[in-house]
């Protein structure tokens, strides 16, 4: 790679002068120097209009963008790039692992009701989307989102059971109505509401100007992805394109334009922020790297006394993790975790049921 521009940064340590830089070169696309001027060389009346922009820039903006700049060249390291290339090569190698791994047998119902002890001492914790219902964001960007019949229903059989949880990705305001008595962890771990508790913001100590800044950035790529749109949440921001099944777009230009948005949302404020991006099937989802699932819950169950058996039913391999963490740690107890799955292996669980009405048959072997 040409590591002109590189130089020039690194030689602007006092005058911090702005980068000009062609949006088809290889450090634009790749490297994050989305804080330069980018311009089509091409285009004489946009490059003419990007040196006068240079020449006129005032010297804060000048220098907020050179310091940007210039933390990416001295982060983005070889030591870096081999310790990121072999943690993305580990990473898909574990999947790869999962995906040839023999099919996992569903629990069979006399499991599920062994877990039910005579003190009401079982946590079922359960994944909302694409467990207990199939989300539809598309839909729910035009309709707004509204719960499947029945979802609530279930839920409020389940608490008269056991002591229940529910993991949403949603933000607080679409998942505080779940019913009473029902423990909540909203927007991926964001927000949490222990069983007849009050909600509590977990992220109340965290800068949020980063959100600003990713979201110009999921405009600019909103714009040129035909059928891609963004779904705000409390604090995280949810970036949605085209899947194979979408008829107006393209989904390859669609996972193309996604790649290229998470690079340089994470090489711009990623490291500064100290954000992390979850990938979906046809999403992607940015959210401060000290939230989760698994974190948020972990906070609320450690306060529980008498931690017995644990039923988890969802996705989240971390979730299922720590869940089985703290069963052993509290001693005496059974952990039962039921992944559900789309035909692959993607977690640990012993157990593995395919959708959501399978997800549902195993939780109806506890009413």
């Amino acid at each position: 790679m040409n590591l002109s521009s590189h130089e020039y940064v690194a030689c602007q340590d006092k005058t911090h002068r702005p980068l000009i830089l062609s949006e088809f070169t290889g450090a634009y696309t790749y490297s994050g120097f989305r804080s330069c001027l980018a311009v089509n060389p091409w285009d004489t009346a946009e490059v003419s209009s990007a040196i006068y922009e240079a020449l006129t820039m005032p010297a804060d903006e000048a220098t907020r963008r050179w310091t940007e700049l210039s933390s990416h060249v001295l982060s983005q390291s070889a030591q870096n790039w081999t310790h990121s290339l072999l943690s993305e090569t580990s990473k898909s190698h574990l999947s790869h692992r999962h995906s040839l791994a023999p099919s996992k047998p569903a629990p069979s119902q006399d499991l599920i009701q062994s877990l039910v002890g005579e003190n009401r001492d079982l946590v079922i914790v359960l994944d909302f989307e694409e467990t207990l219902f199939v989300d539809d964001p598309a839909g729910n960007k035009q309709k707004g989102f509204q719960l499947e019949n029945g979802v609530r229903e279930l839920i409020g059989r389940l608490r008269e059971k056991a002591e229940v949880w529910i993991l949403s990705g949603k933000k607080r305001q679409e998942v505080e109505d779940l019913g009473e008595g029902v423990g909540i962890v909203a927007d991926n771990g964001c927000e949490a509401k222990p069983p007849n508790g009050q909600w509590i913001q977990l992220t109340e100590d965290l800068d949020l100007e980063w959100r600003r800044a990713a979201f110009e950035s999921l405009t600019y790529y909103t714009e040129r992805t035909p059928g891609a749109f963004i779904e705000e949440r409390g604090v995280t921001i949810c970036w949605r394109y085209p899947s194979a099944q979408h008829e107006d777009a393209d989904p390859e230009w669609g996972r193309r334009q996604a790649a290229e948005c998470q690079n340089h949302i994470m090489d711009s404020i990623g490291e500064r922020y100290s954000l992390h991006i979850v990938q979906g099937t046809s999403s992607f989802l940015i959210i401060p790297s000290s939230c989760s699932r698994s974190i948020a819950l972990s906070h609320s169950l450690s306060k529980t006394q008498n931690l017995r058996n644990v039923l988890y039913v969802g996705r989240d391999g971390q979730v299922g993790e720590k869940l089985n963490e703290l069963v052993k740690k509290a001693g005496g107890g059974k952990f039962v975790g039921v992944e559900v799955a789309d035909g692959r292996n993607k977690t640990e669980a012993e157990w593995s049921v395919d959708g959501v009405e399978e997800a549902k048959k195993v939780l109806g072997y506890l009413l």
